[in-house]
Order: structure tokens, then sequence, then C-alpha cells
């Protein structure tokens, strides 16, 4: 599996339109899970006409083969649990070309992931969002604004000193109804496999 360079990663992104951007809204966007089910992104945006709240979303750029992404799902899984209760959602997107839907379902499986995966495998939410790796994480708050972009946290493994935990500390701001401190970091893990462009 490929580790994502920084020169491969401006090639990849070259000539696309406008991505997201922290403190602007995330335009919308569906995918289906691996069950056929549609899931969009403006489900969960607070709605006044409707008396909707909305839900901070976490999406998680993910895949079945990075030892990068496998390293940590516990641990993203784990914060998505933790926080499910104050109001955020977490989901999954394999936007990696080279995964069958097949062997999708069957890590799922394997690894009892609970929270919704979703296909992406013409890499166009990749792309919309700027996504890089497997994982990098994106975090949208109740009002579909983009507060959050980058990695997990600042350790590749888990009871490191030092730790700085980006994704949770984003979440834990959020709920509070403070800003984001730390609003996007370079990801780290496996480069995003798209189909090039004809």
């Amino acid at each position: 599996m490929d580790f994502v360079p920084l020169l491969m990663t401006a090639v990849l992104f070259q000539g696309e339109g406008p991505r997201a951007e922290v403190g602007k809204p995330v335009p919308d966007f569906s995918l289906e899970d691996l069950r056929g089910k549609k899931w969009s992104l403006s489900d969960h945006r607070a709605d006044e006409k409707e008396g909707r709240a909305g839900k901070i979303v976490v999406i998680n750029f993910w895949s079945c083969t990075c030892p990068i992404t496998a390293e940590y799902e516990d641990r993203i899984g784990r914060i998505g649990k933790e926080y499910a209760e104050k109001g955020v959602v977490l989901v999954g997107i394999d936007s990696n070309f080279n995964e069958p839907k097949e062997e999708i379902v069957e890590t799922t499986k394997g690894r009892g992931i609970e929270h919704p995966i979703l296909l992406d495998l013409e890499g166009k939410v990749a792309g919309l969002l700027g996504a890089r790796t497997t994982p990098h994480v994106f975090v949208v708050d109740a009002k579909g604004v983009l507060r959050y972009m980058g990695h997990v946290d600042n350790r590749k493994k888990p009871g490191s000193d030092g730790r700085i935990a980006y994704l949770q500390d984003a979440l834990e701001a959020l709920v509070r109804g403070e800003e984001v401190k730390i609003t996007k970091t370079d990801p780290h893990g496996c480069a995003i496999k798209r189909p090039r462009r004809r």
C-alpha cells in the first residue's frame, strides 16, 4: 500500500473544481451505503423550517486495505460512540476505485464496524472535499459548515506522550458551542486511489 507523498497529491488533484474550505458550507452530497441505502449530508443539517436542530458530522475517508486505516479504526469508532449522544454522526467513505464492494462488505463485517461506510468509488466526494489519504477526517457542524479537516491526532500510535487529539478536540469545542482552535492539519495514511481522468 502506498503512503501519500505531497508531490503526488498535488498532481492527483490539479485541475479540479473548487473544494470544501474550513469556515465555509460544505456542498451537499449523497452516496449509497453498503446496503444500497442513500445517505445525504443535508439530512443532518439544521433546518429551522422543519424544526430540525441538526447534527455534527464526522466524515472519515476509509480503506479496507490500508494498514493506517486499520490502526485508527478502533480509535475513530470509540470517538464516534462517545459523541453520538452529544449530537455527532460518524460516517466512513471509501473512495478507492480498486476496492470492490464485496471486499469492503467482508472487511466491515470482520472488523465489526458499526457506523455506515459509503461508496464513492469514482472519487467524486473525495475530490469535492479534497480528501487525500485514508484516514482523512472532516468535521462538519450542525449548520453544514466545515470546521476541521486533517488527521485524527499528531501521533501514529495510541498512548504516545504529548498526543494532540485534533479530532476529539474539534468535537469537544463544537458540542460546547466554542470555536475550534486547530482547524486544519496534514493527513497521514495511504493515498486514495482514484480513477484517472481521461
